[in-house]
């Protein structure tokens, strides 16, 4: 903690210690180097035993999100974002292109879901929220709303 409250982690936090029989001991750090700064809440969960889920939120709306896995494997994301662990798919909103894009854990190749284009009036808000529901398929929603617009098959099922 500083002085004026705020939390600081520029060392990361350490998710896993293993040593070795060799002696050598392994470190998984988690948000090493990130800052930290004024992240008033976070929540670790872990979605199989190779990958975790991180986020962390300064208030509404910030906040972002993050998957580790072996090997230093990390993907970080913005706060708009959602995850289907069977088909190891993510959807994101990209706010530059004002839609949400879709793509696997740990994959750069990025599936655009242009039926998602657009801001709410408020402009800091996306005009839709996208979830995975339990079948992996794509649930679109107004913003505000719990009216489904559409229903998407899994964008990570073809690819």
């Amino acid at each position: 903690m500083s002085k004026d409250g705020h939390k600081y982690c520029d060392d990361g936090y350490i998710l896993k210690s293993e040593t070795l029989n060799n002696g050598e001991v392994i470190e998984a750090v988690l948000m090493d180097g990130m800052g930290g700064y004024s992240w008033n809440h976070t929540s670790l969960k872990k979605i199989d035993k190779d990958t975790y889920h991180v986020y962390v939120g300064c208030g509404n709306p910030c906040g972002a999100n993050m998957l580790f896995g072996r090997g230093g494997k990390e993907q970080y994301f913005d706060l708009y974002f959602d995850f289907d662990m069977k088909s190891r798919c993510t959807v994101e909103y990209d706010s530059e292109k004002s839609l949400w894009v879709a793509r696997h854990f740990f994959s750069d190749k990025e599936v655009a879901l242009p039926s998602t284009h657009g801001n709410s009036e408020s402009a800091t808000y996306p005009k839709y929220n996208v979830e995975f529901d339990k079948k992996g398929r794509l649930i679109v929603k107004e913003y505000f709303s719990e009216e489904v617009v559409q229903t998407l098959p899994n964008p990570c099922s073809a690819n």
